[in-house]
């Protein structure tokens, strides 16, 4: 068994760390000066990428709790600066450079979007009165505030809202975060605005005593095997040694003249036992996340001869392009048990329909196929006839990546694009490997992964859960 011994990253301040997941590498960012960036495969060891913003982006501010979302080819960041309102910036590439697209939005600190699973955007923030959220209509717009109902009675800060089973079930921290006692609570409702019941057995995370206490501000984020969850946080760690070359945080009163304050980054396994999230730590030596059971990277030497393909391919870092006339490509390498989950970042064009197939050999088993005249998904059986269909966004760009995950259980299939959950049904029998196809490229092809488990399956194979 791999394991990795929390903190995991101790040379820099990882002050409320937030992990996007993007075409099956994760990318990380915390409260700094200048927004940097690091990056992973396996969540565990992660390589500084740099700089995301330019230094005059806010000049004498530091960008607090920075969340970064993917939609539609962008990238965008809320971030709160010296905890005064919300700006929202936007790039091409998870690791910037991001430009500013709006004013200061208001709502406090410590912004948090949550988009559910119908599509609908929500925006959560930090309040003297608790943490607030309200429904967004555009981008940088939003219905009236509205008390969530999850407060720790005195400040509370850095919300994250995870949906499972149904529920939303928040992350909120408090109360001083230069003390020893900053813990994470647990809260759920019914619906993402609240009213959020306080969990029964928090605080969720607390150490007050040791080389690192006062652990707080997590985020959570779906693993490399497509099936576990993982929560990220920070812990608080003092030093008397004024010599010390650990950098203090930016901006930041500290409790006495001699000491310094910076944050390590943690990792521990998330699970739900009995409709409650559980945090698996804080742990000292713990199982490394798992990789998928198969994955294909595009950029990696050797894994395009994983793939059968027609049509011309080309490799631009981590994505192939296929071009021609009925272009397709087979993961021969990753052959389909009964039960699996596998995921395809997948762009194509809006003149050609295209789509994720099933293949029994050389024979089409089904395909969930896009056209994008009407914006529908559609699922074809290996004779052509269409057994049900659903709409995509009316905003969905077919050329920029978006991230499809199938869950098949052998029975029940569903299909998650981006995190909307665009189909649940059940698939035609035969298909043996997955691929993608299209009438017509161009069609882009990014990170492949395939394991042989559901979320559902491997949560009850977890000990008391």
């Amino acid at each position: 068994m791999i394991t990795y011994a929390n903190p995991i990253a101790t040379s820099g301040d990882f002050a409320d760390p937030f992990v996007l997941r993007f075409n099956g590498r994760f990318y990380l960012y915390c409260t700094n000066p200048d927004l940097r960036c690091w990056t992973s495969t396996d969540l565990v060891d992660w390589r500084l990428v740099g700089p995301t913003i330019a230094a005059d982006t806010f000049p004498g501010l530091v960008p607090f709790a920075p969340e970064v979302t993917y939609h539609n080819g962008f990238f965008y960041v809320y971030t709160s600066p010296a905890g005064i309102g919300h700006h929202l910036l936007r790039s091409t590439s998870p690791a910037g450079p991001f430009e500013l697209v709006s004013d200061n939005l208001g709502h406090g600190i410590d912004g948090h979007v949550l988009i559910d699973d119908d599509g609908q955007w929500y925006f959560f923030w930090a309040g003297e009165e608790g943490i607030w959220g309200a429904r967004m209509t555009s981008l940088t717009r939003f219905d009236k505030p509205q008390l969530t109902g999850a407060w720790m009675q005195g400040w509370t800060e850095g919300p994250f809202v995870t949906k499972h089973g149904g529920r939303y079930h928040m992350t909120l921290t408090g109360n001083d975060y230069l003390s020893p006692n900053y813990r994470v609570n647990g809260a759920v409702a019914d619906h993402p605005l609240g009213p959020y019941r306080d969990d029964p057995l928090n605080p969720l995370l607390l150490r007050t005593t040791g080389p690192s206490v006062g652990l707080g501000h997590p985020s959570v984020v779906l693993g490399p095997d497509l099936v576990s969850h993982w929560m990220m946080y920070h812990n608080l760690v003092l030093s008397t040694d004024t010599r010390s070359t650990r950098p203090p945080h930016p901006a930041e009163s500290l409790p006495h003249d001699s000491e310094l304050v910076w944050r390590d980054l943690n990792l521990d396994r998330v699970v739900w036992v009995d409709g409650w999230l559980r945090v698996l730590g804080p742990s000292l030596v713990a199982a490394a996340p798992r990789q998928p059971d198969h994955e294909a990277r595009w950029d990696r030497k050797g894994d395009v001869a994983q793939w059968a393909y027609t049509g011309h391919l080309s490799v631009e870092d981590d994505v192939a392009r296929l071009s021609g006339y009925r272009v397709s490509a087979v993961w021969r390498d990753a052959p389909l048990n009964d039960a699996f989950t596998a995921e395809f970042w997948l762009a194509g064009n809006s003149a050609s329909e295209y789509a994720l197939t099933g293949y029994d050999g050389e024979r089409v088993a089904w395909s969930l196929r896009v056209d994008p005249g009407p914006n529908v998904v559609i699922l074809v059986d290996a004779g052509g006839q269409a057994l049900v269909e659903s709409h995509l966004p009316a905003d969905y760009t077919h050329d920029a990546l978006h991230c499809w995950r199938l869950a098949c259980d052998g029975q029940a299939a569903d299909l998650m694009i981006d995190v909307r959950r665009q189909l649940l049904t059940t698939l035609p029998a035969g298909a043996h490997h997955l691929g993608v196809a299209a009438d017509d490229g161009p069609l882009r092809v990014g990170h492949a992964a395939l394991t042989y488990t559901t979320e559902p399956a491997a949560q009850a194979a977890m000990p008391n859960s």
